[in-house]
């Protein structure tokens, strides 16, 4: 239940960073005195699977080993943030994405 509460943070983390700042309505030139408007986005968390929270190690073990639950085949596609809530979306395309 951590590493999804960790998952839903990062993401979380990622949003507010897509969220721009230091906008000016200034004629103000960027770093090679070109106007990029926005600031770029800044990397904070990154990982390369996405990984559920089980009840126990056995039970993930055992999911893993029936080909239930796959890891490298997470991708989260979609990201929405209502009030204080944040939603992923994780289509199962590929074999071995658990339903958690």
């Amino acid at each position: 239940m951590k590493s999804v509460y960790l998952v839903l943070l990062l993401l979380l983390s990622v949003a507010y960073a897509l969220v721009p700042y230091g906008l000016k309505n200034s004629p103000k030139s960027g770093i090679w005195g070109t106007n990029f408007g926005r600031a770029p986005i800044l990397e904070r968390y990154s990982w390369n699977i996405l990984d559920w929270a089980y009840p126990d190690q056995t039970s993930r073990d055992a999911a893993i080993a029936s080909g239930d639950y796959v890891p490298q085949n997470g991708l989260p596609v979609g990201i929405e943030v209502w009030r204080n809530k944040l939603f992923v979306t994780v289509p199962r395309w590929k074999n071995g994405q658990s339903f958690i």
